[in-house]
């Protein structure tokens, strides 16, 4: 993909393989330009390599992969140990990468910034309770915040603490950085969107309304422009 972007669940039931060139890459001459021709020509020759592989690694035993906790662990021990075995390194090493360059909860972080600012919650500290109402209503990190409202906000808090410390950059006048405190009376973290520099201005401040999530499906409608503002 080219400037690809998938939910968080999709990025981590992917797999990103990093071709590695020096130079200019639109400048690269490629001497094979019939890639799949040559893979059916060459086909046997490839699936003997392939197996010879999994011959080795079974072997020697099976030696597992324990590399780093994923959600297929039984298939990263078997794929990641034929891959180790054979020489090849760093199995999985790019699952941060992936992330950030194909998930789409960078822009919702920032979405969400934004409307917390135009709603005068910027460099105010937040419980988790409060930015679900404010995601429901713009239509941000949907997959956490469609759960009930507990499990809505345990979720969601995963989903930020990845952001924690990190400037992001809103805009050419704007940035901001997610800070994340606990109370130390009632034990529960705190978000703040700490801006540096102006604040967001919406293109068109009246009609920025974030969508009250009053369905009582469990599920909240798209946003729209003439909604409410939602109760915090």
């Amino acid at each position: 993909m080219n400037n690809g972007s998938l939910c968080r669940d999709l990025a981590t039931r992917s797999m990103q393989v990093n071709l590695y060139h020096e130079g200019d890459a639109t400048k690269k001459v490629y001497e094979n330009k019939d890639l799949v021709g040559y893979v059916l020509e060459h086909r046997w020759d490839i699936v003997a390599e392939l197996a010879g592989m999994v011959t080795r690694f079974a072997d020697a035993g099976c030696p597992l992969w324990s590399g780093t906790s994923t959600r297929f662990p039984r298939w990263c021990e078997i794929i990641g140990g034929i891959l180790e075995h054979s020489g090849f390194k760093g199995f999985l090493g790019n699952l941060d990468d992936l992330e950030a360059a194909t998930s789409d909860d960078t822009s919702d972080i920032i979405r969400l910034a934004q409307a917390a600012s135009y709603d005068g919650k910027a460099n105010i500290e937040l419980p988790a309770s409060a930015l679900v109402g404010i995601a429901c209503g713009i239509g941000v990190f949907r997959e956490s915040v469609s759960r009930p409202a507990h499990n809505a906000a345990i979720s969601l808090a995963r989903q930020l603490a990845r952001f924690k410390d990190e400037p992001i950059q809103v805009d050419e006048n704007s940035k901001f950085t997610l800070r994340i405190r606990e109370d130390s009376s009632t034990k529960k973290k705190l978000y703040k969107f700490e801006f540096d520099g102006d604040l967001p201005q919406p293109a068109e401040p009246d009609k920025w309304k974030p969508k009250s999530p009053s369905n009582g499906s469990g599920k909240f409608d798209e946003p729209g422009l003439d909604a409410h503002r939602i109760p915090i």
